[in-house]
């Protein structure tokens, strides 16, 4: 397993918190288990056994373990612009024995070489951070640009219409989730206020217009969760 430093890091994510988000991040998304799984199985059927896959934001190794456990042939280029959420995955890479299957950069995609080298990619909880005045679209771009054509991609982001009337009242289903998990009250305030001034909201319909734009095309809906959804799609032949 190899480590490459490309950027500085990411102030969003400090090393306080690294430390917190596999917490935080079960309790800020439902099924958050089930996404994993189900993005694997999304992934699986399209793949041989020995594919080179691309995870981008990358995290502290949710994905790359999930993966690397279930499809032992598999090869992971994992990135985030986050040095010490990767310093996290790299130390669970490691005792989980994945060894030299596991490439871990602090990068964005963008920094990376720019060939179609990659059979699949995932971008799990990543997109909504960046605003859509063209910063998704090159997001989605820079992904499709280092996939072979035809190499499966799947991706969740939170998503919908902040601004329409049923907006706030699945705001506040997912606020009784979290109370319902042991969250208190005034914490599950705080985090609805972080999403509403932190998430840039883009629709369904939106989101499938920049995956086609992107040169993505098959694009099904396969999990939604409150806030959030999940798309599987394939690189078209060209882009």
């Amino acid at each position: 397993m190899s480590t490459v430093q490309a950027s500085a890091g990411h102030e969003r994510f400090s090393a306080d918190h690294a430390r917190q988000y596999d917490e935080r991040i079960r309790v800020s998304i439902p099924g958050y288990e089930l996404l994993h799984r189900l993005s694997a199985a999304a992934l699986r059927d399209r793949l041989a056994d020995d594919a080179d896959l691309l995870i981008v934001g990358a995290g502290t190794g949710a994905e790359v373990l999930l993966l690397g456990q279930l499809y032992p042939g598999w090869r992971f280029t994992a990135i985030d612009p986050a040095a010490d959420m990767i310093a996290i995955a790299r130390d669970r890479c490691a005792a989980a024995d994945l060894g030299e299957r596991v490439e871990l950069i602090v990068a964005t995609t963008d920094q990376l070489p720019n060939s179609d080298r990659y059979d699949a990619a995932t971008a799990l909880l990543v997109m909504h951070f960046l605003p859509d005045d063209g910063a998704k679209l090159d997001f989605l771009r820079h992904i499709s640009d280092r996939l072979v054509p035809g190499a499966p991609f799947v991706i969740a982001d939170f998503h919908g219409d902040h601004t329409a009337d049923g907006f706030s009242r699945v705001l506040r289903i997912w606020q009784r989730y979290q109370l319902d998990l042991g969250v208190p009250e005034e914490k599950t305030v705080e985090m609805a206020q972080q999403v509403l001034e932190h998430i840039q909201w883009a629709t369904e319909s939106r989101l499938r217009d920049l995956f086609r734009s992107a040169g993505f095309a098959e694009v099904d809906l396969y999990f939604r969760g409150a806030l959030f959804g999940a798309w599987s799609m394939r690189k078209t032949t060209s882009s």
